[in-house]
C-alpha cells in the first residue's frame, strides 16, 4: 500500500502570509517561517497513536515524528507518512483541522487539501490549483479571467481571517448578462452572541441591485449542480435579473470581503440558504 508525506504546523496568529511550500521549505532547513509558530503536539500525538492502532490492524503502516523531538510541546511541525487521503470528511478533516493545525502535502507540493491556508484562498472552477494570500490589487486581473464561454466559469474567495469571523468565503458566476455573486457567513449581530461554530447562525447570500428588486415579475428557476463538503449535488435555484452584477461590482463586493468588511450595504441580499439544502 503505497504511503503520502504529510509535514503538520500551526498558523501564528498574525497577518503575515504564508505560502506552504515557502513554510515547508523554512521548516525543512530548521527555522520557523513568519507565518507559523511553535504549538503543543502532545494532542495530536494521542491522537496519532490511537488512529495508528486500529490502522495497523488493517495492515497500513503509519509513521510520525515531531520536531524538535525533544520539545513536543513546543513542537515546529509533526512529519507524517501513511496512506490516509487528506479528503474533506477524511481523517485529516475531522482530526487535524479540530486541533487547529495546517499543513503540506509533499506528493501534490501545496497546502493539504481540505486544511486551511494563512489569511485567504482564491480558486477558479477552470482550474485545479489554488493561490494562497493575494491581496486586493491582485483582484482585478484574477477576476478578469472570467468568461461566460468558459466550462465552469466561477471563482471563489475563502478568508481564514480572525479579524473577520463573520465572513467564510464569498464566489462569482459568469453569465452572458452579467454576475451572480455569493457570500457565506454569519450575520455580525448574530454572532456577537453566538460562537462561530453554532452553524445555526449560518447563512448564504446572493447580491443584487437593491433599486431594482421591487421592479421584477416572477423569478427564473433553473437546477444548477454544487459541490457541498466534496459532494455533488443537484439544487433548485431562483434567477432574478436585478442579481446580475457589472463587473466593478464583483470587484467593489470581493475586495470588500478580502479586506475583512461585512456585506456592502448598497445591495441588496437575498438568502438562498433554504434553496441550497
Amino acid at each position: 500500500m503505497n504511503s503520502n508525506a504529510y509535514y503538520l504546523w500551526k498558523w501564528a496568529d498574525n497577518d503575515l502570509p504564508g505560502q506552504p511550500n515557502e513554510v515547508f521549505s523554512e521548516l525543512l532547513r530548521g527555522k520557523m517561517h513568519p507565518a507559523v509558530q511553535p504549538f503543543d503536539a502532545r494532542p495530536m500525538l494521542q491522537e496519532l497513536q490511537e488512529k495508528a492502532a486500529a490502522r495497523h490492524a488493517l495492515g497500513e503502516e503509519w509513521n510520525w515524528q515531531v520536531q524538535p523531538s525533544d520539545t513536543p510541546d513546543r513542537a515546529h511541525f509533526i512529519f507524517l507518512r501513511c496512506p490516509e487521503s487528506p479528503q474533506y470528511g477524511s481523517w485529516f478533516d475531522k482530526i487535524v483541522f479540530e486541533h487547529g493545525l495546517s499543513g503540506y502535502d509533499e506528493q501534490s507540493d501545496k497546502l493539504i487539501k481540505c486544511l486551511v491556508a494563512k489569511l485567504n484562498e482564491f480558486s477558479f472552477g477552470e482550474s485545479p490549483d489554488e493561490l494562497y494570500d493575494i491581496v486586493a490589487d491582485d483582484l482585478p486581473v484574477l477576476l478578469g479571467r472570467l468568461s461566460p464561454e468558459q466550462a465552469y466559469p466561477w471563482a471563489r474567495l475563502n478568508l481564514n481571517n480572525r479579524a473577520a469571523p463573520y465572513n467564510v468565503y464569498v464566489q462569482c458566476y459568469a453569465h452572458p448578462d452579467g454576475f451572480d455573486v455569493e457570500w457565506g457567513g454569519f450575520d455580525v449581530e448574530w454572532l456577537k452572541n453566538h460562537r462561530r461554530d453554532d452553524l445555526t447562525g449560518y447563512d448564504h447570500w446572493r447580491a443584487g441591485y437593491e433599486q431594482h428588486r421591487n421592479a421584477e415579475s416572477r423569478p427564473l428557476v433553473h437546477h444548477e449542480e454544487r459541490v457541498f463538503s466534496g459532494e455533488s449535488r443537484t439544487v433548485k435555484l431562483q434567477e432574478f435579473q436585478h442579481e446580475k452584477l457589472r463587473f466593478s461590482d464583483v470587484l467593489c463586493i470581493f475586495q470588500a470581503f478580502l479586506r475583512g468588511k461585512p456585506r456592502p450595504s448598497r445591495y441588496h441580499w437575498r438568502s438562498i440558504k433554504e434553496e441550497l439544502q
